[in-house]
């Protein structure tokens, strides 16, 4: 009897031990469930208003206006604008000037439209300018042409969230740089770390062009294109979601480029430049997939005798790759 009740007493402990070490494991892998959660959902989570110390209001064209115009009395100090309402340009695009630091956002819970006029860009940031996006949705109207935002040599635009969509600027039979780049058109520097590029449309870019040696285009984050069948992505004749013409183009983060279609390179096209898909230090996975190429490169088309394309363990890439 005193054996059975030792050997008794030692299953127990036994059966209780592995009880705390299932229960702990529970717990750890919850936690870092929960965690994961909470971190997507801040990275991904459009900022509020009073996440900023807002300097103006605005809820019409001649306010927005009015406002850039303090923005660049107080340079190159950082001055918040809030859009109150959707917002139809006119006659012009809005012009961030040279040394204003401007920041664009949304007040209240809704992304507003900054809607820029027929046949122009809806923004354009001079040299030395700096403009940030959180929020905001750059458009134009539906049967409209003009580009999102032309980003000039020395400028600067960050996209913290919101849209870059429906701007169209491919005209058939007209190839020069004022069809080029639908999204956005960057000469300086531009950083994605959220936000979505959908329905822009360009002759070479559909969503961003990034042109010369000294453009770097750094998506942190976001998506260019659309995640689903729905054929809203962007499209071009080449580089539906970026064109890469000789300017650094790099993927980290959670960056995904999905949906998009051109002729050659759905996803990508690289022209002589440097591409790197990934990050040799980072768990967090960059994709590139679901992009269309009707004739080579669905996912990735790289051509020239200086392009460079490096793919890291953290980058999955699906769709043809043609390099030439």
């Amino acid at each position: 009897m005193m054996n059975l009740k030792c050997e008794s007493v030692f299953s127990l402990r036994r059966i209780c031990s592995r009880r705390v070490i299932l229960s702990f494991v529970s717990l750890l892998f919850v936690l870092m469930l929960l965690s994961s959660n909470v971190y997507a959902a801040t990275f991904n989570a459009v900022s509020p208003a009073s996440a900023y110390n807002v300097d103006d209001i605005v809820n019409d064209e001649q306010g927005l206006r009015d406002a850039i115009t303090e923005a660049l009395d107080i340079a190159p100090v950082q001055y918040v604008i809030a859009l109150a309402k959707d917002i139809v340009l006119t006659g012009s695009t809005l012009t961030i000037p040279a040394t204003a630091n401007v920041v664009l956002i949304s007040d209240g819970g809704t992304s507003m439209k900054l809607i820029g006029p027929n046949d122009m860009d809806t923004i354009t940031i001079e040299d030395a300018g700096e403009l940030v996006l959180d929020g905001v949705i750059v458009t134009h109207d539906s049967g409209e042409t003009g580009r999102g935002v032309y980003v000039n040599f020395g400028a600067k635009l960050t996209l913290i969230s919101g849209e870059i969509s429906e701007n169209n600027i491919y005209t058939v039979g007209i190839i020069n740089d004022a069809t080029f780049g639908g999204g956005v058109y960057n000469l300086g520097t531009f950083i994605m770390n959220g936000g979505t590029f959908c329905k822009n449309s360009a002759y070479n870019g559909g969503g961003v062009y990034n042109a010369g040696p000294n453009a770097l285009f750094n998506m942190v984050g976001g998506i260019i294109g659309v995640g689903d069948s729905s054929n809203v992505g962007n499209s071009a004749y080449n580089g539906g979601g970026v064109y890469n013409a000789g300017g650094t183009f790099t993927m980290s983060g959670n960056a995904a480029i999905l949906g998009n279609r051109a002729t050659f390179g759905g996803g990508v096209y690289n022209a002589g430049g440097t591409f790197d898909m990934g990050d040799p230090i980072s768990s967090e996975v960059v994709s590139i997939s679901g992009n269309t190429a009707t004739s080579n490169g669905g996912g990735v088309y790289t051509v020239g005798a200086t392009a460079i394309f490096n793919m890291y363990s953290n980058a999955v890439l699906s769709g043809r790759v043609l390099t030439k």
